[in-house]
């Protein structure tokens, strides 16, 4: 979009460029691009207008996702032993770098979810508002938003954030639509939509009572590693009924897209690792080695893995380092 040419302007521009928590992908970018060189000043955009939502919300994924952490935490422990018991090599240097990722996996990257409209324990904010016709990519880059979320749900646990996006198709105020049509991505029990909503973990989760307030200071940004991907700040405070306030707590959440790791490709690259280890004491069963680190090495490559979408990054690059250390080799 950024770079076509149009031999005249257009009355109207109808995009689909929504993504989770509406910004993710910054596909809005070529939108506004679009508009700014080929749109008639009297032109309309579809959708014209949108909203960001936030609501606190009650969820046993937290527990869920703790559980994974920890459960992954012992697969690495049993790891560490068995590459130095099998191959005497000790892989503890990597532990710090190993549970960061797995707790940022875990417990800080936002989770997509089909919210049941149940699951909802407070009232719900809109924390942004776009009129697409006017906004600028300066007006998305950043988002800041300060807003407080009353319970209504006595004796219940704010487990997490869920956030969502609604879409208006208003027209402009030169040419309104004459129905005026909304898309929405809230919770709902018949009309769930691919974006669903985006759930952000609280750890510990908090007990909340009706009459209870939780009190939030968000910030988005692009990522610095990935301009499609978010990183959100939330600082969150809860003002109890009794005008009690309990010490505010700041969370860093990632609105990412991981691939679920390919299996195969995953144990070649630590294979070829431990193999690549008792080569080095053994020094046998090079061309065997060598082979299994081509097809490691094709395998990767054959998936266009981003270091920002990629869980144990620095396993991977470990793993590929040796690979191709092994196929210099003589």
């Amino acid at each position: 979009m950024e770079e076509i040419n149009l031999p005249e302007k257009v009355d109207v521009i109808i995009s689909e460029w929504m993504g989770y928590f509406l910004l993710r992908e910054s596909m809005f970018d070529s939108v506004i691009c679009a508009r700014d060189r080929w749109l008639k000043p009297t032109g309309v955009l579809y959708p014209s207008h949108a909203r960001m939502w936030m609501a606190p919300v009650r969820s046993g994924l937290g527990d869920q996702k703790m559980t994974d952490f920890e459960a992954a935490m012992t697969d690495w422990y049993n790891f560490v032993v068995d590459t130095e018991n099998n191959y005497g090599v000790n892989m503890n240097v990597l532990t710090k770098s190993y549970r960061e990722e797995h707790e940022k996996y875990y417990l800080k990257t936002s989770l997509w979810n089909n919210i049941h409209p149940s699951q909802i324990i407070g009232t719900s904010a809109v924390i942004k508002e776009i009129d697409c016709l006017t906004a600028t990519v300066d007006d998305i880059r950043n988002v800041t938003a300060k807003f407080s979320l009353p319970i209504h749900v006595d004796r219940s646990r704010l487990s997490a954030f869920a956030g969502w996006f609604d879409v208006q198709f208003r027209g402009s105020m030169e040419n309104p639509a004459e129905n005026e049509i909304e898309l929405t991505t809230a919770p709902s029990i018949e009309n769930s939509t691919h974006w669903g909503q985006q759930v952000f973990l609280v750890h510990p989760p908090l007990r909340v009572n009706e009459g209870d307030e939780v009190i939030v200071d968000l910030s988005m940004s692009r990522s610095k590693d990935n301009h499609r991907l978010m990183d959100v700040n939330i600082t969150y405070e809860l003002q109890l009924s009794s005008g009690k306030h309990l010490k505010p707590t700041s969370t860093k959440y990632f609105i990412e897209c991981f691939f679920a790791e390919h299996a195969h490709c995953l144990l070649l690259l630590e294979l070829s690792f431990c193999d690549f280890c008792l080569l080095m004491r053994k020094k046998e069963r090079l061309h065997i080695l060598q082979e299994k680190a081509l097809l490691v090495k094709c395998l990767f490559n054959s998936y266009f893995f981003h270091p920002s979408e990629v869980r144990c990054w620095f396993l991977f690059e470990c793993f590929l380092n040796c690979a191709d250390a092994i196929l210099k080799l003589e």
